[in-house]
């Protein structure tokens, strides 16, 4: 039977988005045409802090808005500024956000409805920074649980880091570490493991991973083919696709 590792990101994006999403969606299928199985390594993943930030100079503001930043006021129109990074991380802007002035410094932190912080605001040498809060530890423990719970229902098989899989991560990083970029080395295990198992990746770093993919095939190094899709390939696939293919589906 294929065997199919889901990446730190699918899993991410079942937490965000629950039992209707794509991701739960690809887990099922998995399980009912081959193993599912999962690295280690995106468990730790998860307790990695999960920020954002973006700066914005006075000068591109609107003038009444630095005028009251100035002033040491907030204008509440200012969390416009980062809408699209709200949307990307699949949160909700607060429906009555409340402002707290910390340290009378203009720096201020918006809460939502339960008093949790929401958006963390300074304007400080001409630039206003917006950033995310640090994630709570029961809030990661509790999307642990989560997984775990998947782990039971769909008899999700759990990889350590063997020296297989830490071999193939070693040849990876010597080639492209610059193409997976900050999150290289977590990566790479991943897709050693799944290596190391003659699995399917499942990702939605999709273009990058093929491109691994495509150039080690070039390279001929005597390492076991990368075989990866995203969870759309696997709800649109045929179990018989997953047996004969041995390359990248961005499908």
């Amino acid at each position: 039977m294929p065997g199919f590792l889901f990446d730190t990101n699918v899993l991410i994006q079942y937490l965000r988005e629950g039992p209707d999403s794509i991701a739960m969606d690809a887990i099922i299928r998995a399980s009912e045409i081959g193993n599912v199985l999962l690295s280690r390594v995106s468990i730790f993943e998860l307790w990695a802090p999960d920020k954002w930030k973006i700066s914005e100079k006075s000068t591109s503001l609107i003038p009444r808005w630095v005028r009251k930043l100035d002033a040491g006021d907030l204008p509440l129109g200012i969390v416009e500024i980062v809408e699209d990074e709200v949307e990307e991380h699949n949160l909700e802007l607060p429906v009555a956000p409340q402002v707290e002035v910390i340290h009378r410094n203009r720096y201020w932190v918006i809460t939502d409805e339960s008093r949790r912080t929401f958006l963390q605001i300074q304007h400080q040498d001409g630039t206003l920074t917006i950033s995310s809060p640090d994630r709570r530890r029961e809030e990661i423990q509790s999307d642990i649980e989560q997984i775990y719970g998947l782990v039971e229902e769909y008899n999700v098989q759990i990889l350590g880091i063997s020296k297989a899989s830490q071999a193939f991560a070693e040849v990876i990083l010597k080639y492209h570490y610059r193409t997976l970029g900050k999150n290289a080395i977590t990566d790479a295990l991943i897709i050693g493991a799944g290596m190391a198992r003659r699995a399917w990746l499942i990702t939605h770093e999709i273009q990058r991973w093929c491109i691994i993919a495509a150039d080690l095939q070039r390279r001929s190094i005597s390492i076991p083919p990368l075989k990866v899709a995203t969870p759309e390939t696997i709800l649109q696939k045929a179990k018989s696709y997953f047996r004969r293919s041995r390359g990248c589906s961005n499908e």
